[in-house]
C-alpha cells in the first residue's frame, strides 16, 4: 500500500510538470494580453575584463513601441516615434529617431516575454520556477547572442530573471520584480519634458 501511494505521489508530481513548449506557450499568452506593464530592475553586466557594473531602476512600457526606464543616472524614454536620453549630471538630453532594426532586447521587448528568435534547449523545474536554457535559431538573435537562459514564474507565467551572454562574451544579467499589468498608463508618460535649463541635442539634425 505505501509503495502504491508513493508510486501515486510520483506520478501526480511529474504530471505537474510542464513542457518546455507550453511554458513558452503560457508566457507568450501572458504578455500577449497586455497593454501595458511596470517593474523593478537590477542588470549586471559583466565583461571578460573588469568588475561588473549593476544598475536598478524602473522600467514601463506599452503597446506601441512606448517605454521610460528611469535609473539614478539616466531616463530614456520612447513616445513610439522619438526618443530622449536625459542624464541629469551633464545636464543634457540627446533627442533621435526610435531605431529598432536589429535589437533583440530593449525595453518594449518586454511585452513580448521571450524573444521569438529562440530555441529552447532543455527546462529545468525547481519549485514554481522553470529554467528555460535557449540558444538563437536565426534574425538578430544569431547576430547578437550566444546563449540565454530564462527564469519563469510557473504560476503568473512572467519572466523574472534573463541572463544571456553576447558574441563578445559580455554576460548580462537582468532580474525583475514588483509587476504592475495594465495600469491604464497615458500616453503622456512616455514623453520626456526637459527641465527648464537643460541642454537639448537633436541628434535627428547632424544625421
Amino acid at each position: 500500500m505505501r509503495s502504491l501511494l508513493l508510486l501515486t505521489a510520483v506520478t501526480a508530481f511529474c504530471v505537474a510538470q510542464p513542457s518546455p513548449d507550453e511554458v513558452l506557450r503560457n508566457v507568450r499568452r501572458t504578455y500577449a494580453g497586455v497593454t501595458d506593464a511596470t517593474a523593478s530592475f537590477t542588470q549586471t553586466v559583466a565583461m571578460r575584463f573588469g568588475a561588473p557594473k549593476v544598475q536598478t531602476g524602473t522600467v514601463t512600457v506599452k503597446k506601441g513601441n512606448r517605454y521610460r526606464v528611469e535609473t539614478a543616472e539616466q531616463t530614456i524614454c520612447s513616445d513610439g516615434t522619438t526618443v530622449w536620453m536625459a542624464t541629469p549630471a551633464s545636464n543634457q538630453v540627446l533627442v533621435d529617431d526610435v531605431r529598432t532594426n536589429g535589437r533583440l532586447f530593449s525595453p518594449d521587448a518586454f511585452l513580448a516575454g521571450l524573444p521569438a528568435e529562440m530555441r529552447i534547449d532543455s527546462l529545468r523545474t525547481e519549485g514554481n520556477t522553470g529554467r528555460l536554457s535557449m540558444t538563437p535559431t536565426g534574425g538578430a538573435a544569431v547576430r547578437t547572442v550566444r546563449s540565454l537562459t530564462a527564469w519563469v514564474d510557473l504560476r503568473s507565467w512572467t519572466v523574472t530573471r534573463v541572463e544571456y551572454t553576447d558574441r563578445s562574451r559580455t554576460t548580462f544579467t537582468i532580474l525583475l520584480s514588483g509587476f504592475t499589468f495594465d495600469a491604464g498608463l497615458p500616453d503622456s508618460h512616455f514623453r520626456y519634458v526637459p527641465p527648464k535649463g537643460m541642454k537639448t541635442v537633436d541628434l535627428r539634425s547632424v544625421q
